[in-house]
């Protein structure tokens, strides 16, 4: 019993006090729970693909705010400065979901400094294939219409988020195992 223990819980020493790992002393269905902010998530975009959020009804309150803020603007500026808040907001809601993947998926990591690209480009696969799928449903909505570019803007979002954190991860886990006597690093997990 104590050594199947050891196995699920490892603690380690860090910067911060310590560090537990209960991935495998998670019971399935908490793994399983950590997928309902993605789920929630990928609702948030699916709404934000009907008519509610077209260009034509976002324009009602973005153009007079632009307009209060900026009384001698003109209506070219108002256009690409709509423009452009519509797209950082792909690359916002996919930067989000990339995040929410990356927390979802499970830690594949096999040394302490080792990015976990497997794990990253899985999550960068999900979030490409859901945004494919989300502009494939905004054919049928008939003030939407489906882009290709806004698919890779929606990869972009998901990509330098999970770029950022797996680059962040890594830098984490040299720091962390330089400091560390190598008797102390925790053999990785399987």
């Amino acid at each position: 019993m104590a050594l199947a223990a050891s196995r699920l819980c490892q603690i380690a020493p860090t910067n911060f006090g310590f560090q537990v790992n209960l991935l495998l002393a998670m019971p399935p269905r908490s793994r399983l729970l950590r997928w309902i902010p993605v789920l929630f998530w990928m609702a948030v975009i699916f709404m934000n693909s009907t008519d509610a959020m077209s260009s034509a009804h976002t324009s009602r309150f973005i153009e007079p705010l632009l307009r209060w803020l900026f009384p001698g603007i003109s209506p070219g500026a108002i256009d690409t400065i709509h423009l452009c808040i519509r797209k950082f907001a792909h690359v916002f809601e996919y930067g989000v979901l990339g995040l929410l993947l990356w927390l979802a998926l499970p830690v594949k990591r096999r040394a302490p400094g080792a990015a976990d690209w497997r794990r990253a480009g899985l999550a960068l696969a999900i979030a490409t294939f859901y945004g494919a799928t989300d502009e494939f449903h905004q054919r049928f909505v008939p003030s939407r219409g489906a882009s290709v570019h806004d698919v890779m803007i929606d990869s972009c979002g998901a990509g330098l988020t999970l770029l950022v954190i797996a680059l962040v991860t890594r830098r984490r886990g040299i720091r962390g195992s330089a400091r560390q006597p190598a008797a102390t690093q925790l053999a990785p997990l399987e």
